[in-house]
């Protein structure tokens, strides 16, 4: 298929920049800490010298208590709770990262920003999503090529667009660093590398099978589940090149990259090879013990269906265009005495074991991100098999199979471009609870798309923010459904969830987490008060009840919902609520309400 190879390289580098363009246009990173570690270790180790994290031990991230993101690795430092194998796929972009910032403070004369204060957090955020749009870019690039080398240019262009927009490739891997851009990264740099491999001579291909090689023994370091993956390749690469294939095994040590820095901080073993500082959070002490996997058929009945049909997690619900990977798939294997299928079918049998475990895996819904995190890796294979699909129905001139890929594709494109563009904290708003992720009102979906139309057109007028007040009733723990008395006694360093029910008693209109409103959205602060009368912050961002309604006129009643945080340190404090709306400088109203409570011991 691949005949004009400057034509193909012109487009490869349009869809570069178009990808990168379209991936910024949002302007912000839709990232979770989980990828802290991973933006930082480059720019840490060129500044410092050191693969630690110890000088952030003094910073305002550990003011309070040690994040998860971060572990006291065995042997004594602060590590990465997450593999590293992404800050070294990313390693060349912040290299560069750093010497612009050295240049910067040359022409400034100025010394460079220190990394672990809270003024640099907004430039890290920057950086980390400019890393992940530029890897999200080449990702796209190298699907291009790798499609254009086995369709037609009107299918390669099409399954590149569904690639790069209409799945998690946009929404997840070019919004931050997780560990799924770069795993897709690499996975595409080897299906490309093996792909010309199969079109040149043995004594052409033994470089490219050494960089191949490389290239699979940096996936398991990225993410774990990618052994599933390496191993694929391997197996394809001994059947398909033979005695040609210990070339493929020469680049096979760059694996001892990230394996070396786990052996070093948490200990030789077997396990520590994939797992490492990962035990620090399948554990409810924290302690490098136990595992998020339950092999059971209850476990299975859960995430099976959750991962492809959930609402607010489903891979189908979200990207639904992937579907045509299925017929993709039986035209793909009626031609695999080709070299090129026989590695597909590997990798689609391998994406197959991925799906698989995850459906034992107790936190199927991903955490905080908009989708199907986990089934991101497997997307470029379901994007190529989609390309099979596609060819049949352009031979047979199937049109009406035509029109349901571009309804399909469309509503995919839609469906990624409100998670980007109209981001909410559906996750953690009001409360994060797994059966969320199955129920049919106020999806993750939906109230993006609130979000985006509010953004659009606001409702909100700031002169209004004095007019507002409610009334608060009935206060009470949803556990039991008590209300909260004074002199509650309350656990330490637990999360309580509660509610009440409140009346307008203002002139405006409230809004509702349901309109996932960036700004106008109505909530009550719960505050504590120690005996001197001073506010103790809390640890997390909880201690907050949001209006449930989409809107409460004046004079209309509703309720509020959340999770109350208590001090860490025992004793009596103060509980004090304040109505607040989202984005205005304006100090909350104080509410008159006061509980005087018990904090003990959790």
């Amino acid at each position: 298929m691949l005949k004009n190879k400057g034509s193909v390289r012109l487009v490869a580098l349009l869809v570069f920049f178009l990808a990168l363009l379209i991936y910024l246009a949002n302007g912000e990173s839709l990232a979770s800490m989980d990828s802290f570690p991973n933006s930082m270790l480059a720019l840490n180790w060129l500044k410092s010298g050191s693969l630690h994290f110890d000088n952030f031990r003094n910073s305002f991230l550990l003011a309070k208590e040690l994040p998860y993101y971060f572990v006291e690795a065995p042997n004594g430092h602060l590590s990465s709770t997450y593999p590293i194998g992404t800050a070294i796929v990313t390693f060349p972009i912040y290299a560069v990262f750093f010497l612009c910032l050295k240049l910067h403070a040359a022409f400034h004369h100025s010394n460079l920003p220190d990394f672990t204060s809270i003024e640099f957090v907004s430039t890290a955020r920057f950086l980390q999503k400019l890393a992940s749009a530029i890897c999200g870019a080449l990702s796209a690039t190298l699907f291009y090529q790798i499609s254009r080398m086995k369709f037609g240019q009107a299918i390669a262009v099409l399954i590149t667009f569904v690639y790069a927009f209409a799945t998690s490739a946009w929404s997840i891997n070019s919004q931050g660093l997780w560990q799924h851009g770069s795993s897709n990264l690499v996975l595409l740099g080897i299906i490309l590398g093996l792909f010309k491999v199969n079109r040149r001579d043995a004594s052409q291909s033994r470089r490219l099978l050494v960089a191949i090689g490389v290239l699979c023994g940096l996936l398991p370091g990225i993410r774990p589940t990618n052994i599933l993956f390496a191993i694929a390749i391997i197996i394809y690469a001994i059947f398909a090149y033979r005695k040609e294939a210990v070339f493929l095994f020469l680049g096979l040590p760059s694996s001892l990259l990230s394996a070396s820095w786990n052996f070093y901080y948490f200990g030789f073993s077997l396990k520590n090879f994939l797992v490492a500082g990962y035990s620090r959070l399948s554990s409810e002490g924290r302690s490098f013990q136990n595992t998020y996997y339950e092999f059971n058929l209850h476990r299975f009945t859960q995430a099976f269906p959750g991962l492809l049909f959930s609402p607010s997690r489903g891979l189908l619900v979200y990207s639904p265009v992937v579907v045509f990977a299925t017929p993709g798939a039986v035209s793909m294997f009626r031609n695999r005495a080709s070299k090129d299928e026989q590695l597909i079918i590997c990798l689609s049998l391998a994406s197959m074991l991925i799906l698989l475990q995850y459906c034992f895996f107790s936190v199927w819904g991903g955490g905080l991100c908009f989708g199907s995190r986990y089934l991101t890796d497997i997307v470029p294979i379901l994007c190529i098999l989609v390309g099979y699909s596609l060819a049949v129905l352009q031979k047979e001139g199937q049109v009406l199979g035509i029109i349901l890929f571009c309804i399909l594709t469309l509503y995919s494109t839609g469906v990624q471009a409100v998670g980007v563009f109209g981001a909410t904290n559906w996750v953690t708003v009001p409360y994060d609870r797994p059966q969320r992720l199955w129920q049919l009102q106020d999806t993750e979906i939906e109230r993006n798309f609130n979000s985006l139309r509010y953004r659009l057109s606001p409702v909100f007028d700031s002169q209004n923010i004095k007019n507002i007040n409610v009334s608060v009733q009935n206060l009470r723990w949803m556990d039991s459904s008590k209300l909260i008395q004074n002199h509650e006694q309350i656990r330490a360093t637990t999360l309580h969830r509660a509610s009440a029910d409140i009346v307008n008693t203002g002139k405006v209109q409230l809004f509702g987490y349901p309109t996932g409103m960036k700004k106008g959205l109505a909530s009550i602060q719960v505050g504590f008060l120690d005996v001197q009368g001073r506010e103790i912050v809390p640890l997390t961002q909880a201690n907050r009840l949001y209006v449930a309604e989409k809107s409460l006129q004046p004079g209309e009643t509703g309720g509020v919902v959340g999770e109350i945080y208590p001090p860490s340190q025992p004793g009596v404090y103060k509980m004090t609520l304040k109505l607040q709306l989202k984005g205005f400088r304006r100090k909350p109203v104080l509410l008159p309400y006061v509980w005087q409570v018990e904090v003990i011991k959790g």
